[in-house]
């Protein structure tokens, strides 16, 4: 019987399938959509006078494309850094987590900062900033959108990409306790060990969606 798969976020089914295998069934519900802020509106709330970003999100490097911003980028995740390179910005530090990031912003010799960043973002980074007297403007990218949905069936594995993804999942669902949880990153486990401290969850080591199907992979080699 083919090992049954829900992917909470949008991911291309043919690749899916050439990494998987026959042997997966992979449903693809994705719980978050994303609303862009109007590049206007981006622009009027950027100060003139900061040109260290801090941007943590591949969704703000999209809604910030075309736009001029001169100066040096901070930034969290291996693949937002890369698309801010293709975009020609100067990626001065990355780091594959906010938390990891935060000591080096800290002991930087700047003391002002822009964060280019979603609504619904985390309160670590900024608030270390802010304990170490540094000044942080806030400028919304981008909003993340629930969408809660019914999932009839039930599946062997679940993936998550976000506290939030997993928050949004659990308004009409739930997970079955023989059933494995993936999950793409630390914050991410966190949440779900909230509510189900008690399952299998693999957290990828990286947090990328490769890392995240490369560990579907090791776990279905290894129930074999």
């Amino acid at each position: 019987m083919a090992h049954r798969i829900l992917f909470t976020k949008l991911i291309d089914q043919d690749w899916l399938m050439a990494q998987l295998g026959t042997n997966c069934e992979c449903t693809i519900q994705p719980a978050l959509s994303f609303a862009y802020t109007p590049q206007n509106k981006i622009i009027d709330g950027l100060p003139t006078h900061v040109h260290h970003f801090i941007v943590t999100s591949q969704n703000t490097v999209k809604a910030i494309e075309g736009i001029p911003l001169k100066g040096e980028f901070f930034v969290v995740g291996q693949k937002t850094a890369q698309a801010l390179k293709s975009q020609g910005r100067e990626v001065t530090i990355a780091t594959d987590y906010a938390r990891e990031l935060a000591p080096l912003l800290t002991a930087y010799p700047a003391q002002s900062w822009t964060f280019l960043c979603g609504a619904s973002r985390r309160d670590h980074l900024v608030d270390q900033l802010k304990t170490h007297q540094h000044q942080v403007t806030e400028v919304i990218t981008y909003h993340s959108v629930p969408h809660a949905f019914v999932e009839e069936n039930t599946h062997d594995s679940y993936v998550f990409f976000s506290p939030l993804s997993f928050q949004t999942f659990l308004i009409h669902n739930s997970i079955d306790p023989q059933a494995v949880i993936f999950s793409i990153g630390d914050t991410t486990t966190e949440e779900i060990l909230k509510h189900y401290p008690h399952h299998q969850v693999h957290t990828a080591k990286t947090p990328l969606v490769e890392e995240v199907v490369n560990d579907i992979k090791k776990y279905l080699h290894v129930k074999k």
